[in-house]
């Protein structure tokens, strides 16, 4: 009598499991960079997200606010209850954004709000978010009436 036999024999599992390592191996050196990229766009995001925040508190408490970027290459940002950027929010007196890997240019930016959330001094103002090391340059756009778009460069 002759019996059907299934199942996986030893050798068929090593082959399959060599294969299965070599390209785990291939694609490791990629990964590396997918998590730089990754970190580069969640620092912009942080960045544009503090910027609503001082919007936010600008329109909540009906008087000016101010963000100010500080710091380079580990960057902070500090809401002020001000226009000139002097009375630190108690809740916020200074984070550091992308946990101290971002690079936020112009260094030393400030930007101060309305309490109708308008940007003081009617003009665009734009800002380069990037890692340390550089490795993926995002901007993130506030526009004149307080609008916040982020826009990724990879």
């Amino acid at each position: 009598m002759r019996r059907d036999e299934s199942g996986v024999t030893l050798i068929e599992l090593v082959v399959i499991l060599l294969v299965v390592g070599l390209l785990a191996v291939a694609i490791f050196p990629s990964l590396g960079n997918v998590l730089e990229i990754m970190r580069s766009k969640g620092a912009a995001e942080e960045v544009a997200s503090a910027i609503r925040l001082a919007r936010q508190y600008a329109i909540t408490r009906g008087n000016d606010h101010c963000i100010r970027f500080s710091g380079s290459p580990n960057t902070k940002f500090t809401l002020y209850q001000d226009t000139a950027c002097t009375s630190v929010v108690p809740e916020h007196p200074g984070q550091d954004i992308g946990h101290g890997f971002t690079i936020v240019s112009p260094v030393n930016l400030s930007i101060v709000f309305t309490p109708v959330g308008n940007v003081v001094g009617g003009a665009t103002v734009e800002l380069g978010v990037d890692s340390s090391p550089p490795i993926c340059l995002s901007s993130v756009l506030v526009t004149l009436y307080g609008g916040v778009r982020v826009t990724h460069g990879c």
